[in-house]
């Protein structure tokens, strides 16, 4: 194949991805090894809303009481035992009739149970597996005054990433991009096997924050890596292609994995016994030359990019490569003996600006998310149906994005589809009693957010340059994390209110739409190496609100000669 002709005698790595192909054989078997860790991404973010999912349940009754009763239906002898519960409409699932001091409890049935004592479950409880599973919370019986223990072990593993993200994202711009990939998954893939072999709330809670320290390093490692090696052109399809096929099919498949083996703990061997994937990634996954270049590993690089010219077909002359190497060392020494770490972020006005905006924008979206996700368990539908269908919609969504975020613009992408999120919980707190309608609007907000998830996760790249990708990222991830910590209680607010979860998501999807309007636009531009490069970028864009997306002109140039 024939390359571009070039007169330049400076030739950085996005114009070197026109010789050597920057959507090509390698790329493309980037973007499969890709979908298949984004699989993992599914169900580290599915699965516990599963495994944790209680069914309906009530006290269980002691073999004495029910030796005094002369019933042979379980349900007679339930109406009998345990109070109607007006506020869930239906017995009570933590109290029952203190009946120790009744001869014969058949006599509640004539007399008026009014007067009869109530208590607390004090033989543990029965649940209703009748079409559902065993899931951790009914083997540990997390349930009435222990029902906010599933929430905690999700918040325990959202504090694992906070410390995970900061620690991952050291190792991904001081050791590498492909390090900090194999060593999270290397841990996602011990505690993900580990997990069921977990016997209290202690051990699962500490084995929880463990598998969180990996999130959501071990996905957006090599998310990093595959947009650095695509051209421009096509890095809202790869952003969004792999999450499209991996997060609604893994979606749509573990409820009915689930169904089908009616055990939590195979459920999740099941699942995360595929991590061992990890094992084969040495041989499809090559280091950052973006990276390997700001640290002065030049010979490594051009190894690098000239594997990828031969994997893609491309007879690249070596004077585009000696210029590229030549680029390469200038560009190192310029910013040789320059230590930099995160606080270098905010040293400079235009980059302070839009990674404050960033993070803001990216820790509410993610949250609301996250929030969403888990409030499908709010719904007054089988959750096998809600979560597939949920799952289903990831799909549209993410293809959409593929389109949008370059012909509408990351900016207004995020605006609209935060906005539209909001006015589906919005309604939905105005219509509640209609638990039909409230669940085709969360389907509704469902699209909308995925679509918001896709475009904030994709600035949140590109507005941070290459210097400082690992960390600025690991930094948005940290106070994404914060966020997510919040979100298993958001969920768990509906024993204040039903309507609450659905009010504080809309809020907060409302809150980030406003904010997403100061965020600059990315589209069609160049990722940006260096802090130079990132303040002469975007300074243009100033903190207009209202700025048309127009992509640059030398951009289109160089899109064009690709």
């Amino acid at each position: 194949m024939s390359e571009p002709k070039t007169s330049k005698d400076k030739i950085d790595f996005d114009e070197l991805l026109n010789y050597i192909g920057g959507w090509g054989k390698f790329q493309i078997t980037l973007l499969i090894m890709m979908i298949q860790f984004t699989f993992f991404l599914a169900y580290v973010g599915y699965s516990p809303i599963l495994y944790l999912y209680t069914p309906d349940h009530w006290c269980s009754i002691p073999q004495e009481i029910q030796n005094k009763v002369n019933f042979t239906n379980m349900d007679d002898l339930l109406d009998v035992l345990i109070p109607y519960d007006p506020k869930i409409q239906k017995r009570s699932q933590c109290l029952m009739y203190d009946i120790s001091g009744i001869d014969d409890p058949s006599d509640l049935l004539l007399n008026n149970s009014a007067f009869v004592p109530i208590t607390k479950c004090t033989n543990g409880y029965t649940y209703n597996f009748t079409g559902y599973f065993h899931s951790a919370s009914t083997e540990f019986d997390w349930v009435c005054d222990d029902s906010w223990k599933p929430a905690f072990t999700q918040s325990m593993f959202y504090a694992g990433a906070i410390i995970g993200t900061l620690l991952f994202g050291w190792v991904s711009d001081h050791r590498g991009r492909y390090g900090s990939f194999i060593s999270s998954n290397a841990v996602l893939m011990v505690t993900g096997i580990a997990t069921p072999f977990a016997n209290g709330f202690i051990s699962f809670c500490t084995i929880r924050f463990l598998m969180g320290t990996s999130f959501i390093t071990f996905f957006i490692s090599l998310y990093m890596l595959t947009l650095e090696y695509v051209s421009k052109d096509k890095r809202a399809l790869v952003g969004n292609l792999s999450l499209a096929i991996a997060m609604s099919l893994g979606g749509c498949i573990q409820p009915w994995i689930l169904k089908a083996v009616g055990d939590w703990k195979i459920f999740h061997h099941i699942l995360f016994c595929q991590t061992a994937l990890i094992f084969a990634a040495p041989w499809f996954v090559k280091e950052s030359p973006r990276w390997l270049i700001t640290k002065g590993r030049i010979d490594e690089a051009m190894t690098i990019v000239q594997e990828i010219a031969k994997t893609n077909g491309r007879d690249v002359s070596p004077i585009v490569f000696n210029k590229f190497k030549a680029s390469a060392l200038k560009e190192f020494e310029q910013s040789k003996g320059k230590n930099l770490s995160w606080l270098d972020l905010f040293r400079s006005p235009v980059l302070r600006r839009n990674v404050c905006f960033m993070i803001i924008n990216w820790s509410l979206t993610s949250v609301v998310f996250d929030g969403h996700l888990r409030n499908i368990e709010n719904l007054k539908f089988s959750i096998y149906w809600t979560f597939t269908i949920s799952s289903m919609i990831e799909f549209p969504s993410d293809m959409l994005a593929i389109w949008g975020l370059d012909k509408i613009g990351r900016k207004w992408s995020a605006v609209l589809s935060l906005f539209g999120f909001f006015l589906t919980m919005f309604v939905s707190t105005l219509v509640f009693e209609n638990f039909l309608l409230v669940t085709i609007l969360a389907m509704i907000g469902r699209f909308f957010i995925t679509y918001a998830m896709n475009t904030s996760a994709q600035i949140s790249l590109e507005v941070v340059p290459t210097q400082l990708r690992g960390q600025g990222s690991a930094l948005a991830n940290v106070f994404a994390q914060i966020s997510n910590f919040f979100a298993p209680q958001i969920v768990y607010s509906k024993v204040i209110d039903e309507r609450l979860p659905f009010l504080l998501l809309g809020v907060g999807a409302l809150l980030a739409s406003i904010l997403a309007l100061f965020l600059p636009e990315t589209a069609g531009l160049n990722l940006p190496d260096t802090i130079e490069e990132a303040e002469k970028l975007f300074e243009t864009q100033g903190c207009n609100p209202f700025r048309k997306f127009k992509s640059n002109p030398s951009d289109k140039k160089s899109i064009s000669n690709a």
